[in-house]
């Protein structure tokens, strides 16, 4: 009698595990429970915002300044002298009176 190689046996211990262990999953997955249905958004989410919420959450980190880098970030000398000369720049023509431009309504089919 001849002596199986190593593929074959190898192949003989793979279908019984195969064998062993497919049957005893089916199982388990015939008794799992299924998986719960998503909750909706409306419970998910316990805090409504109103409109305008997160401006004010985000302007409330800057001022409060607990979330800012230690990190220094300084402009650089050219960056800053064009930056200032931008602001000086800006006073010289007088502030109007009033504006010549006015909201045009939208010719069309729109909702009045």
């Amino acid at each position: 009698m001849t002596r199986p190689n190593s593929s074959h046996a190898y192949s003989i211990v793979l279908l019984a595990t195969v064998l062993v262990v497919l049957p005893s999953w089916a199982v388990a997955q015939e008794n799992a429970t299924p998986p719960a249905p998503e909750p909706e958004l409306e419970t998910v989410l316990t805090v409504r915002m109103q409109v305008g919420d997160a401006t004010h959450n985000l302007l409330a980190l800057q001022r409060e300044g607990t979330q800012a880098s230690n990190t220094p970030r300084p402009l650089a000398g050219d960056v800053a002298s064009l930056s200032y000369q931008r602001y000086l720049d800006s006073f010289k023509l007088p502030i109007p009176e009033k504006f010549n431009t006015a909201v045009q309504r939208p010719s069309g089919g729109g909702s009045r």
